[in-house]
């Protein structure tokens, strides 16, 4: 035993935590189909990172450890959003920082107005030589955000800890985040000459939104007006309304105004926001969720009764307008997709309704919105109607919202309230959910794992 080990460093073979699987139920469920109790703080959520020495050499495990359960791996684990090692929690911002001599330090980060903190202390030392409690820090300028209600956390690491993902958001109503900056937070160097880079990652624009007329659509109606001249000459139309409400195309002198939906209307909406960001493979990307829906609506009118009595109302300006009676259908498609890792995961929209004026099973000015069929996301019905047409992106009284669910698992899903998921996805699969809210990816292989209850790979 050499000077200063607390035991003899020479005689051990292997050092380190051999039990690894899927925490699932309250046990790790290991690879020889038996299951072990975890030691210390469990993981707050499914959150699960490798930490590696860069270029460390590949182990095996011996056929009586493996008899056994055990699993030996050239990195180590750790877990939950509360960054557990060992069964010992770290807290979000703590992580271990694999220095540029290959030295494990953890890192804490820190700081608030202008300046920014990375605090290293020395990790792993078996024996109580001096460098056992060297600890250094590196400050820099940075400017914290300083939104109202403004929120942190460090959404995942990469496998040497030389890179952390840091988001900064708020907290909406329904317990979802609104996410206002994204940065990443490169550290290099040794330790003792840390160097820390600040790199801001947010997307302009931060909310990404487009709307107009549907892709491939060729046969657009928008004529919605008929005119009937003050001189007796004729009712003519329809005509379609110019952006200060002109009718285009009349050449007539004044006139009264029948009003109807368009003809034949396909438009879309798009927004795309920001949700979070992942370091899956050490490649950083931003975790998005896209809302997309096409409407299409498409009206019939009964030209037979245009200025019919009992079909004008007075509008703002005091003016007389006759609407006429129409039957129209309104049909609804789209996706709600989670981007994790540059990987796609959809979830259909469907739905419809129809509406009548002035005819149909309840006739009368007012009418509108008569059969409602319920929104369909990912083959989950609404249970009761709200409009009929995701309002947009809504499920009955619920928001559609991609929810981080761990460091490299997202989903979509309709809140406030109980969760309703959908669609749940990793960096290299995706599934449909039911009533799983909890969801973990194994940091090596992205392996997605879902359930209703805690799940981890540790």
């Amino acid at each position: 035993m050499a000077a200063g080990e607390s035991f003899d460093l020479d005689t051990i073979e292997r050092f380190g935590d051999p039990w690894h699987g899927l925490l699932r139920g309250g046990v790790i469920e290991l690879p020889n189909s038996t299951t072990r109790a975890p030691l210390g703080t469990l993981p707050n959520d499914g959150s699960s990172h490798t930490i590696m020495i860069p270029g460390a050499a590949a182990v095996t495990t011996s056929g009586d450890d493996t008899i056994a359960g055990m699993t030996w791996l050239n990195y180590a684990m750790m877990t939950g959003n509360n960054h557990c090692l060992y069964g010992l929690p770290l807290g979000n911002l703590s992580w271990i920082y694999i220095d540029s001599d290959d030295l494990p330090w953890g890192a804490e980060l820190s700081g608030s107005g202008s300046s920014l903190t990375i605090t290293l202390t020395r990790f792993g030392v078996l024996d109580n030589a001096g460098s056992a409690a060297a600890t250094h820090a590196e400050t820099i300028s940075f400017t914290w955000p300083s939104d109202a209600g403004i929120l942190y956390n460090i959404d995942d690491v990469d496998s040497s800890g030389r890179t952390i993902a840091l988001v900064f958001y708020v907290l909406r109503d329904d317990g979802s985040r609104e996410v206002r900056q994204v940065w990443t937070a490169a550290l290099s160097g040794p330790a003792a000459s840390l160097s820390v880079s600040m790199v801001d990652r947010t997307p302009s624009p931060l909310v990404d939104s487009s709307s107009g007329t549907a892709p491939g659509c060729s046969d657009l109606d928008m004529r919605t007006t008929w005119v009937r001249p003050l001189d007796a000459s004729g009712v003519v139309g329809p005509f379609e309304k110019d952006s200060l409400n002109y009718l285009i195309g009349y050449t007539g002198g004044p006139g009264d105004w029948c009003e109807a939906p368009p003809a034949h209307n396909h438009s879309f909406i798009r927004i795309v926001h920001v949700v979070g960001a992942t370091l899956h493979g050490d490649v950083f990307r931003l975790a998005k969720i896209t809302c997309y829906l096409e409407v299409l609506a498409v009206a019939t009118v009964d030209t037979g009764r245009l200025f019919e009595s009992g079909t004008e109302t007075t509008d703002i300006g005091g003016r007389t307008v006759w609407f006429a009676p129409f039957h129209r259908v309104t049909t609804v498609t789209g996706y709600y997709r989670i981007t994790v890792d540059g990987r796609d995961a959809d979830a259909s929209v469907a739905s419809s309704f129809e509406d009548w004026l002035h005819s149909g099973p309840v006739a009368g000015y007012g009418s509108a919105r008569n059969v409602i069929s319920p929104v369909t996301i990912a083959g989950i019905t609404e249970a009761t109607p709200y409009v009929g047409y995701a309002s947009p992106f809504t499920f009955g009284a619920k928001y559609v919202r991609g929810l981080r669910m761990a460091n490299r698992a997202y989903m979509t899903c309709a809140m406030p309230g109980p969760v309703i998921p959908f669609r749940i996805a990793g960096p290299v699969s995706d599934t449909a959910a039911t009533d799983e809210t909890f969801a973990t990816s194994h940091p090596a292989s992205g392996q997605l794992v879902i359930k209703n209850s805690l799940v981890c790979w540790v």
